[in-house]
């Protein structure tokens, strides 16, 4: 396994040091891959980035983010999002099961069994 690792690090490692990987998959960073993509891209990024990196982060501006109308914070995990969070754990769970059956991985059971269980009965308890 070392030498398999060994033998694609370079392709994943700071161009001063080769031998000390990257924090990151991508040479790039974000704002310089929204640049790249474009006018359009650049500037979503410099409306929706900081923002939702705060929010991320929970930073002082995140936590304001989170705040209602009362100035009072309503962090994850939060009733108030419940239905928002099932949502997202539903697309999550349906590609799962979708990547699952196209890799011919044999995790249904496993998936039905444990967490499409564990979904279908927040779903029923709501």
């Amino acid at each position: 396994m070392m030498a398999a690792y060994n033998s694609v690090l370079p392709r994943f490692t700071f161009a001063c040091d080769k031998t000390r990987p990257r924090n990151d998959w991508c040479r790039d960073s974000l704002y310089e891959r929204a640049k790249q993509a474009g006018p359009d891209y650049i500037g979503l990024y410099r409306k929706f980035y900081r923002q939702a990196s705060s929010m991320h982060h929970l930073d002082f501006a995140g936590i304001v983010a989170h705040s209602g109308a009362d100035l009072l914070a309503d962090m994850a995990p939060s009733w108030a999002h419940l239905e928002d969070a099932l949502v997202a754990t539903g697309c999550a769970y349906r590609a799962i099961n979708l990547y699952d059956e196209i890799a011919n991985l044999g995790f249904k059971d496993r998936l039905e069994r444990g967490p499409g269980a564990d979904y279908v009965a927040a779903c029923n308890a709501i």
